[in-house]
């Protein structure tokens, strides 16, 4: 499974598709004139829950003002560059929104007639219905 975090200025919940705003690269909600993107994966607010515990979001936090700097012929030796950095968890800072964009997703029952033709459905539920997002 593989997931993006983009900025965002909406909410949204588990199952939600979600598309890019292309002048400003942030995440929106669906809208057929926009590209969509994947789904939607925010944990339940009275769960705390770290974004390294989930799929592709494994490793090392997340950080603002963090870079690695590499060779040219891309060797690195993982320097941290930056003096201050900023961490965030993409699965429940403000601002911020996880896209599940490869892998199997929940998606909200009432999304389902947006879902595009190249996602398999797996399993239907009373509230969601499975994908294969691809």
């Amino acid at each position: 499974m593989a997931a993006l975090v983009f900025d965002t200025e909406e909410t949204f919940e588990t199952g939600d598709i979600v598309c890019i705003d292309s002048p400003t690269g942030k995440a929106t909600s669906f809208d057929s004139l926009r590209s969509i993107v994947g789904v939607a994966f925010r944990p339940l607010p009275d769960t705390d829950v770290n974004g390294r515990q989930w799929f592709n979001i494994n490793g090392l936090p997340y950080y603002f003002q963090s870079e690695y700097v590499y060779s040219e012929d891309f060797t690195t030796d993982f320097t941290l560059r930056a003096p201050a950095p900023e961490p965030f968890n993409p699965l429940n800072s403000e601002g911020k929104i996880a896209v599940i964009t490869q892998g199997i997703a929940p998606i909200k029952n009432s999304e389902v007639p947006n879902v595009p033709l190249a996602w398999v459905e797996i399993k239907q539920g009373e509230d969601y219905t499975f994908y294969l997002v691809r």
